[in-house]
């Protein structure tokens, strides 16, 4: 009987020893560079991606940085300000999350149907299988990358229906948690202090089923975030990433 191997194809492999030349390997490969931060040990983990990388970028060398280790099937990072820096833009940080399957089979935890209208996403916390709760001790809606970058793209920014943004906890917070807008939400989410969530892309088909999600309510209140968990369950299969 043969047994065929799952032999992961070959990549080219850069090991930078500081932050400035990750920063230029980044940049010059895009989105078909993934970012490893655990060294050669991580490699069994990239085994188990179903896409395969063309570049991998270990930041394993790079002095002061923090390893990584596997949560919820995606990856969480160690905090410290190297890493802020190689993550420190919402273009760097989407595409590396996406890639390592962050997102992947994931709940959208909290949808709001009054001020603002919008489904939140995003946190590492709400596993597809998971029961969402809103009880104090819960840890839904707290899940982060392990890191946090600025805030960007806020000069006259607007939030009608179909935009999709950040969310954050306070100004230049943001990590993995987004939000669908399914209701014009401008008034509500600027605020007195004008715009305070980065806008990044809009929905191009779809944003009926988020409407209808919203109009089938919460089965629970959040006490302090307010809105509540979605009675209509939404689960992200995965995130793909396309160049334009």
């Amino acid at each position: 009987m043969a047994v065929i191997h799952d032999v992961m194809p070959a990549f080219e492999l850069f090991q930078p020893a500081s932050i400035s030349d990750a920063l230029a390997l980044l940049d010059r490969y895009g989105s078909d560079a993934w970012v490893m931060a655990g060294g050669l040990d991580s490699f069994d983990w990239l085994k188990d991606r179903i896409k395969r990388p063309k570049v991998v970028v270990d930041l394993s060398q790079v002095q002061g940085l923090r390893g990584i280790k596997a949560q919820n099937g995606g990856l969480e990072i160690g905090a410290g300000t190297t890493l802020t820096e190689v993550f420190r833009d919402f273009r760097r940080s989407f595409v590396h999350l996406a890639q390592a399957g962050y997102f992947n089979n994931t709940q959208c935890h909290r949808v709001v149907t009054s001020g603002i209208y919008v489904l939140q996403c995003g946190d590492a916390y709400a596993t597809a299988s998971a029961k969402l709760t809103c009880g104090a001790t819960s840890k839904i809606g707290s899940g982060t990358p392990g890191y946090a970058f600025a805030n960007e793209n806020l000069t006259d920014a607007k939030y009608p229906a179909g935009t999709v943004a950040m969310a954050n906890g306070g100004p230049n917070t943001n990590g993995s948690q987004f939000f669908i807008v399914y209701k014009d939400s401008t008034s509500g989410l600027n605020g007195s202090s004008g715009p305070a969530y980065t806008p990044f892309a809009t929905v191009s088909s779809g944003l009926g089923i988020v409407q209808n999600v919203a109009k089938g309510g919460y089965s629970c209140q959040y006490a302090q975030s307010g809105g509540g968990v979605p009675k209509k369950k939404v689960i992200i299969d995965s995130v793909t990433i396309k160049k334009a």
